[in-house]
């Protein structure tokens, strides 16, 4: 459209050239070729042309991968350039040789090019390309060499460190070291022309196309190639021979004297000037021939440049100036020094080598060694060495320790070649000393520098020097005398400067005696140094040696100064002058030095004085006195004779000042004081001892200072003779306080670590074996008690130190073990076992099984070492505590009782431990019984520890790896026991799951089993049989649980078959009993033939029970009951009538015949009964629950609860297999019978004594035994068979009234008793069916209940649980905290009242008519009781439940599908809870939809997302699934209405027919069902019909009503088929079928003759006001 016409897009791989391509032949006509794009064509090699074959003349020989990689290479696109380099060296990688031969004409023009590029990426990429054609091409290269040989050699340059790595790498690749040199020689011509154009001829302009370059560009191309030039040709006259580079001399000459070349000295860019200087360098050292003509101007380049400050160039510039003042001859001839030379060289000086010392000041000693001879000396030294104490006093310097060391060491230096070059000239040399090195020394000492060390060590070393070479050199001794008196001068007058300057004074003087030399740095050599000097090759840390001169000269200042201290301290006390001397005394003590000092300070040379007129008066100087005087003191001390020492100990022992005597003791107690004979006398005195046990007191109160700490270890330590340094009686004291702060660790959190650290100290010390217990064991003791403490705060006792209680007390005991009589040794352990039953072994919560096993066996291993002998008496000991014996009897009686009760172990041979009422013994309650069997798991993990075998023997038998137990007494006996207890705690787990701490006990089974089957693999043949023996024995005699245990050992341990096990034991029983239980516990295993035992007719009734799992054992029940019917014959009366329920034969009979009525109907044999047997059965059990009435009251004696516990068993199982019977058979007259005859009164009875027991126990609750807990079980789980029918009707004589067990059901819903609350559950449940039934006769005959709706009925136990909920539940935020209800508490006892309560509540809405229903919701909504109950199951749902995601696994999932079991006996804790509360939300959504749908909306949004994200992963997908299920079973039920259901889709379509015409409904339910409702739409409607009130009828049903999809099906289809049934609708709410009661409309009026529901017409009248009708407005 009149638009610029598009150019055709260039086409890939165009041969075309470009107009680049001939502006670059156009270039390369008029300058030297570079490495651009040349127009040269193939020519001869003669010249350092850089094109051999255009990139266009490309022979088709060469392979077409190359010839396009190659092409793309000359593009102007760094990214296409770099990518195609990547290809070019793929490609060399992959190809042979013969093929990159051809291409080897090509690549000098690119790479020459490509090495310079602008993008470092592309220059590193050519470079590996490069690299890789050399390792590829090797000899082929050769031909192209000279080509390559300029920018490739500079290359190694590259500014770029990966580019210039990869050029050197490639380089020493194809040029080995041995041949690298002919390589450069033989392109020499080729590398200095391409240098000399670079460097002469070419600019930013030539060397970068302006037109594709940028000029920032173009300057940093220049600049690197300059860079690399410079380098390059630096490194080429490095490499070449002499010889070589004369024969180039035209090249070189070109190159020097180019006034361009020497303008690069002067570059503004810093590696330009660094790269020159490095050319320069390698002229002078190399080639100096070439600079011959140009000593002028190399002299006036570097030294012009001397104050250059960049770090880069500096060093180039100092190697440059000193090659230049050594190469040169007169070299200051060619410039004016003053002018130009030394005002740089000042410069330098004063501003510290500007930052670059460490490069400058080691060449300053060889300046100063080529200085011109016309220079003024002395005003040359004076500025030379005042410019360098400027400059170390620049505070840069003063920072920097490398710096300042450099300048330190050159000043010293160059003062010492400065003396030794002049030291006749003595006037100069002593000007130097005053000005440059004393005011040194002053200056560091008062101001300080970084490394004033070095300084202190390089003049220490200078006067060194000087002393050892006064013989050459007689000058020397005049410079070191007049050293050491203007040190004394300089010290005298700066004493007590400041700290800093006292401490430096140190320093300087610890030099002074002992030089150590800094590593060798030194350059140049002096001539005057001699080898034993040291002062050249002396390595650092090497100690000089000095002349007895030096040393009197040194200790002379030392003597001096310390007198002025002294001096000064007279005049004016200062602490620090005090610590200043103690310094120089104590770093230069000898007798001489105190000597000295006291005949100049007292004019005597007694030491005693110097104690007594000098330092004992400080101690009483209050600003004096310091821990520096007393160690001034005995410093004197040790000079002192025998007399003398006991004068200053006894002038000491006066010393009022509590702090100052203890630094004096501490200092005698320090070596070598203490092995002063003097020192332990004082040592031992009351004041010490008294002065220490005050020390131990503050330590414990954390009130002492930490020099004082250490006194007690140094204190408590053993002199040559065994004796303790200080008294008894205060050692006695000392360990009293400090057992006392070890025995209540939690009083001393500050100081508990330390004290005990300490007391495993001394405990090492009072505890020897020539000391014994002569310190009493409270020590031993105390150690013991706090490494029990397992509650000690790991912060305030730390690990280390814990280790270290635990060690000490377990040496001792080892050490003592072997000194003390084995009744002592007794008398400890029995103490140790007491501390670990009080410490560890309290409160079974906080037991910590492992930690009490491990001092147990710390402890026997610990006495093992030295007596194994003693070991299993104490094993023995801690096995049978004082608690053991008496828990065990009542245990073990506790548990006969409960397998008795339950029928596992009977006794009908009148045993006297049977009869014993349950509340005439002393009761174990559950936390005894945790204890108990975690004593025995402690004691098992005891005996199968091992023995500690780094320090016990081997065994007899050599082998190791031994346990405790093989050094125990009476194995057998033990073992024997441990297998009890096993059988004890087994029926514990199997029959007190309830109780408090069953987790526990049901973790410790398998423990124990687990251990004592590897201590079995400890134990040998004799002994397992002698453990048989004692089984088999106790069995035969006892019985009971030794049955239990004979099973566990033979049968479960050993591996033998239970009938090999009954036949070869069956005759070692010595009594009936043991029999009688022996087959019972076997009997599970045994078939009818292998019994043989005579037992009596009772006892035949019980095996007959244990075997009735066998076959074919029709004759042998048969016989059984014949024998029953025997002994009824005999006396009838007194087993079926008139039992004696005082007789335990007689009651005894009645019970195990009920056991095995009950086993045999409830097994496979209940369908072989005849009539006659049946009728024996009822009739016996008719007779015996009418017993129940009479022994109610008895029923706390054993022998009546199992009587009563049998007949609901027995009726409970009757009930079952009547209903089952009665649903295959409805008309057998067993059913008839049981149903007109028995159930009644059996019912009666039952229901009678459930009422007694449950006023009884819930009176009971804190007296409750675990045999009544058993009992409750058992009972509660078997009443759910009671018909509820039964309990309403009114007409039957002695039954309860509903109303009362309802009340009495209620109450126990809340008792604190676990068990009791689930008999109230059960019962309400089971009576469900019967409330109903009470509202629904309410409501049908319009006629309420007196007390209301059951729902009233639970209205105040609802709202007082609700109250302590809500309480409970306040601090927790819904949806964010999660509220854990620990079992065993009043919180969760009304918690799982109130989730009970409302379990409760749902199971009668769910059981309930619609109608009902409808009623139900609306009492809940009146009362606003649902939505606190929602709230409140948010608050208890578990945590994952609520913070679960989707992708995740889902926990507690099954939780909200099926209700959990709320079995009796079961185990009691939090995740039971939990999962009851998912639960009752899952049945509160299923039954109440509606109302939760309500409370969900009006929620906050946080709170409806939880909700929503819940219900959705966790109820929607099962609700959904049940609705689209009823439906289904129900789609055939209609008569006009057909439908569909499609799972899948979540979607149910129902058709209406009538005729040929069809109205269809689809509902579809939502993911987040039932929280959002269904979407319903009519797709299809019947003419003339009006869809709308009945699908709005529908919704609401469904929305608001709490109605299932079911129920809303059924009214639509109901509503439709009165409608065409022609039944007219109400004129209130136009529906046919009410919505709530879902009634016809009956009620008319009389006038118009329009009729209404009751329900929309009551509601009519009492809004409006009125009586009228809503459509006449007649009276009604």
């Amino acid at each position: 459209m009149g638009g610029k016409q598009k150019q055709a897009q260039r086409t890939k791989n165009n041969a075309r050239p470009s107009n680049s391509g001939r502006s670059a032949e156009l270039l390369a006509s008029t300058i030297p070729p570079f490495g651009t794009f040349s127009g040269l064509k193939e020519t001869c090699f003669a010249n350092a042309g850089f094109s051999l074959v255009p990139i266009d003349d490309i022979d088709s020989s060469v392979d077409s991968n190359f010839q396009l990689v190659l092409k793309k290479m000359s593009k102007k696109d760094g990214t296409t350039k770099l990518k195609a380099l990547q290809e070019f060296t793929e490609l060399i990688k992959n190809t042979d040789a013969e093929t990159i031969k051809a291409v080897l004409p090509f690549w000098p023009r690119l790479y020459n090019n490509l090495s310079t590029d602008a993008e470092h990426r592309v220059r590193e990429a050519a470079q590996l390309a490069q690299h890789q054609v050399v390792l590829k091409a090797k000899r082929n290269i050769a031909p192209y060499l000279k080509q390559l040989a300029g920018p490739w050699f500079t290359s190694q340059y590259d500014t770029y460190p990966p580019a210039a790595s990869a050029a050197t790498q490639s380089f020493s690749d194809a040029f080995p070291a041995n041949k690298l040199q002919e390589a450069i020689i033989f392109c020499q011509e080729e590398i200095l022309n391409y240098i000399c154009d670079n460097l002469i001829i070419h600019t930013a302009q030539t060397l970068s196309n302006p037109k594709t370059n940028s000029l920032e560009d173009s300057k940093a191309r220049y600049e690197r190639v300059i860079i690399s030039s410079l380098q390059g040709y630096a490194l080429y006259l490095s490499k070449v021979p002499k010889k070589s580079i004369e024969t180039v001399m035209e090249l070189h000459q070109k190159i020097i004297m180019s006034a361009k070349f020497w303008k690069f000295g002067r570059n503004d860019v810093s590696s330009i000037r660094a790269s020159w200087y490095m050319v320069l360098t390698a002229m002078f050292q190399m080639a100096p021939f070439l600079l011959e003509n140009k000593a002028a101007q190399v002299t006036k380049a570097v030294f012009s440049n001397m104050d250059e400050s960049d770090p880069a160039v500096l060093p180039n510039v100092w190697e440059a100036a000193l090659l230049t003042i050594t190469t040169i001859e007169n070299w200051w001839k060619y410039i004016n020094v003053d002018e130009l030379f030394l005002p740089k060289l000042w410069k330098v000086l004063r501003q510290g080598g500007q930052g670059n010392a460490t490069v400058i000041y080691p060449n300053l000693l060889p300046l100063l060694s080529h200085l011109p001879p016309n220079l003024d000396i002395e005003s040359f030294y004076n500025n030379y060495f005042n410019n360098m104490r400027i400059g170390i006093q620049q505070k840069t310097i003063r920072s920097s320790q490398s710096e300042s060391r450099a300048l330190c060491v050159a000043l010293i230096e160059c003062l010492q070649y400065t003396i030794l070059k002049n030291q006749s000239n003595l006037a100069l040399c002593e000007t130097l000393i005053d000005e440059q090195l004393l005011v040194a020394v002053e200056w560091s000492l008062e101001n300080g520098q970084a490394a004033y060390k070095t300084l202190f060590n390089q003049i220490s070393s200078l006067i060194q020097y000087w002393h050892r070479n006064v013989e050459p050199y007689p000058n020397y001794k005049t410079m070191c005398d007049r050293v050491w008196i203007k040190l004394k001068t300089l010290f005298e007058n700066k004493i007590g400067l400041n700290e800093d300057y006292m401490a430096r004074q140190i320093e300087f003087f610890l030099c002074l005696k002992s030089t150590t030399k800094p590593k060798k740095q030194l350059k140049v050599k002096f001539d005057g140094n001699d080898s034993k000097s040291g002062d050249d090759g002396q390595s650092q840390g090497e100690t000089s040696t000095v002349s007895d001169e030096y040393l009197n000269c040194l200790n002379y200042l030392i003597c001096s100064t310390c007198i002025c201290c002294v001096n000064t301290i007279r005049r004016n006390a200062q602490p620090s002058i005090v610590d200043h001397l103690l310094y120089m005394v104590q770093e230069f003590e000898n007798e001489t030095l105190l000597k000295y000092l006291n005949s100049k300070v007292n004019s005597s040379e007694n030491m005693i004085e110097v104690c007594t007129k000098i330092i004992l008066p400080w101690i009483d100087d209050d600003s004096i006195r310091s821990r520096g005087v007393i160690d001034l003191l005995f410093i004197i001390f040790k000079y002192l004779k025998y007399e003398e020492k006991a004068l200053v100990l006894k002038t000491l022992d006066k010393v009022p000042y509590e702090d100052c005597f203890g630094w004096c003791v501490a200092k005698c107690l320090s070596h070598p004081f203490n092995m002063d004979l003097e020192v332990q006398n004082w040592l031992g005195s009351k004041r010490v001892g008294d002065f220490l046990v005050r020390i131990m007191q503050y330590e414990i109160a954390d009130e002492s200072s930490p020099e004082f700490s250490l006194l007690l270890k140094q204190a408590l330590t053993e002199t040559f003779n065994g004796d303790l340094l200080i008294r008894k009686k205060s050692v006695f004291e000392i360990i009293e306080s400090l057992s006392a702060c070890l025995m209540s660790p939690h009083n001393h959190p500050m100081t508990i670590d330390t004290c005990a650290s300490l007391g495993a100290y001394l405990a090492a010390i009072v505890y020897t074996e020539s000391l014994k217990l002569a310190y009493s064991d409270k020590l031993l003791i105390a150690l013991f008690t706090l490494s029990c403490c397992s509650d000690v705060d790991p912060e305030t006792l730390s690990k280390d130190t814990i280790w270290e209680v635990n060690t000490a007390w377990q040496d001792i005991i080892t050490l003592i073990t072997g000194e003390i009589q084995q009744n002592e040794l007794k008398i400890l352990a029995e103490t140790f076992a007491k501390i670990v039953e009080k410490k560890l072994f309290n409160a079974i919560e906080t037991i910590n099984s492992d930690e009490v096993v491990e001092k147990i066996v710390s402890f026997l291993n610990s006495v093992a070492k030295c007596k194994p002998l003693y070991v299993g008496e104490l094993i023995s000991l801690f096995m049978e505590r004082t608690f053991i014996p008496l828990q065990a009897k009542i245990l073990k009686l506790q548990i006969q009782l409960i397998e008795y009760l339950k029928g596992n172990l009977s006794d009908p041979y009148e045993p006297t431990n049977s009869k014993v009422d349950r509340d005439q013994f002393e009761l174990i309650d559950e936390e005894k019984i945790a204890k108990y069997f975690t004593w025995k798991q402690i004691m098992l993990s005891v005996i199968s520890s091992p023995i500690d075998e780094d320090d016990y023997c081997e065994s007899d038998d050599g082998n190791t790896g031994n346990i405790l137990l093989k050094l125990a007494e009476n194995t057998e006996n033990m073992i024997s026991g441990l297998l009890y207890d096993i059988a004890l705690l087994e029926s514990v787990n199997q029959n007190l799951k309830s109780v408090r701490h069953y987790d526990k006990l049901d973790g410790q089974l398998a423990n124990i089993k687990d251990k004592l089957v590897n201590i079995l693999d400890h134990i040998d043949s004799v002994t397992k049989d002698k453990i048989g023996g004692i089984l088999v024995h106790k069995a035969g005699e006892e019985g009971w649980l030794w049955a239990n245990t004979v099973q566990l050992w033979f049968v479960e341990l050993s591996k033998v078959p239970a009938t090999k096990v009954y036949d070869k034991l069956l005759p070692s029983m010595n009594t009936k009993l043991g029999k009688l239980h022996l087959t019972q516990i076997l009997g599970s295993n045994l078939s009818y033939d292998n019994v043989h035992c005579k037992v009596g007719p009772v006892g035949s009734v019980v095996i007959l029970r244990s075997l009735l799992h066998c076959d074919e054992i029709d004759v042998q029940i048969a016989e059984v009951f014949n024998k029953i019917q025997k002994l009824r014959d005999e006396d009838m009366g007194r087993y079926f009538y008139n039992i004696n329920f005082t007789n335990w034969s007689q009651v005894q009979t009645a019970i195990e015949i009920m056991r095995m009525f009950t086993v045999l109907v409830d097994t496979r044999n209940n369908k072989q009964l005849n009539s006659r047997q049946w009728d024996f059965i009822l009739v016996s059990l008719a007779n015996w629950s009418g017993k129940l009435n009479e022994i109610k009251s008895t029923c706390d004696n054993i022998q009546i609860a199992a009587f009563i516990l049998s007949i609901v068993k027995l009726f409970a199982t009757i009930t079952q297999y009547i209903e089952e019977l009665a649903k295959e058979q409805p008309a057998n007259s067993l059913v008839d019978e049981w149903k007109n005859v028995f159930v009644i009164p059996i019912t009666t009875d039952i229901m009678k004594i459930w009422l007694y027991l449950s006023e009884k126990y819930e009176c009971k609750v804190n007296k409750i035994s675990i045999t009544d807990l058993v009992f409750l079980h058992e009972l509660g789980n078997v009443i759910g068979h009671v018909n509820a029918n039964h309990i309403f009707q009114t007409h039957i004589a002695g039954m309860p009234k509903w109303s009362k067990v309802l009340k009495q059901c209620c109450t126990l819903l809340i008792n604190s008793e676990h068990s009791l609350q689930l008999w109230g559950y059960n019962m309400l449940i089971t009576l469900s069916s019967g409330l109903i039934e009470v509202d629904s006769k309410s409501v049908d005959t319009n006629t309420p209940h007196e007390k209301g709706m059951i729902f009233e009925q639970f209205k105040d136990l609802l709202v007082r649980t609700h109250n302590i909920v809500s309480i409970m539940l306040h601090d927790f935020k819904l949806g964010e905290d999660s509220c854990r209800v620990e079992p065993y508490t009043d919180s969760y006892t009304y918690t799982f009242g109130y989730l009970l309560i409302w379990d409760v509540l749902l199971n009668l809405c769910e059981k309930s008519s619609r109608e009902l229903r409808f009623q139900y919701a609306d009492w809940l909504r009146k009362e606003e009781l649902l939505n606190s109950l929602l709230s409140s199951i948010f608050k208890l749902m578990p945590t994952d439940v609520l913070r679960y995601t989707e992708g995740k696994t889902k926990p507690f999932f099954e939780c909200f599908v099926e209700k959990p079991k709320l079995l009796l006996g079961e185990e009691i804790n939090s995740d039971k809870l939990e999962r009851f509360v998912c639960w009752i939300y899952a049945s509160t959504l299923a039954q109440l939809p509606a109302s939760v749908r309500q409370w969900w909306t009006n929620a906050e949004a946080r709170t409806s997302q939880i909700v929503e994200r819940v219900t959705t992963a966790y109820v929607s997908p099962s609700l959904c699934s049940q609705e689209l299920t009823d439906v289904s079973e129900h789609e055939t039920t209609f008569k006009n209405m057909v439908v569909k259901v499609h799972p899948y889709a979540r979607e149910v379509i129902a058709v209406y027919t009538v005729d040929d015409s069809q109205m269809e409904l689809v509902m579809a339910l939502p993911t987040n069902y039932p929280l959002c409702g269904p979407d319903v739409q009519c797709n299809r409607q019947i003419g003339g019909i009006s869809h709308k009130p009945w699908l709005m009828q529908l919704k609401m049903c469904v929305l608001h009503q709490n109605g299932r999809i079911w129920d809303a099906l059924s009214l639509w289809n109901n509503n439709l088929d009165k409608k065409f049934d022609g039944v007219e609708e109400c004129y209130i709410c136009f529906a046919v079928l009410h919505p709530g009661t879902y009634q016809l409309p009956k009620l008319s009026c009389k006038t118009c003759r329009k009729k209404f529901h009751a329900a929309c017409l009551y509601k009519w009248f009492s809004t409006s006001n009125k009586s009228t009708c809503p459509i006449c407005r007649n009276l009604f």
